[in-house]
């Protein structure tokens, strides 16, 4: 990752938030990604450029629109579960714009 990227942290519990504050702090715009309101509520709070619920409607729109069309350079997934979901959707999360 370098300053000016964007990166997609799947998963906003405690490694999660502190991911999204070390990008941050690296100059890194990160956006975070959560099944829990609470925690997206905590990113936004502790400095995350942006974040939204998993379930969130047109999240890959968002992403976009986040990322002034250029899709995300990496996804870190930070999810603490046996589920493969956030697995499954770290690739969506990754999207970038066709031209």
């Amino acid at each position: 990752m370098q300053p000016g990227g964007n990166c997609v942290v799947i998963g906003l519990g405690l490694i999660g938030q502190l991911t999204c504050q070390l990008l941050n702090a690296s100059g890194v715009r990160s956006i975070g990604i959560d099944i829990e309101d609470t925690q997206v509520k905590a990113a936004i709070a502790s400095g995350a450029s942006f974040a939204w619920s998993r379930n969130q409607e047109g999240l890959e729109q968002l992403i976009l629109g986040a990322t002034n069309g250029y899709g995300t350079d990496a996804v870190i997934i930070t999810a603490g579960t046996s589920s493969l979901i956030p697995w499954n959707s770290a690739g969506s999360s990754a999207v970038t714009k066709v031209k």
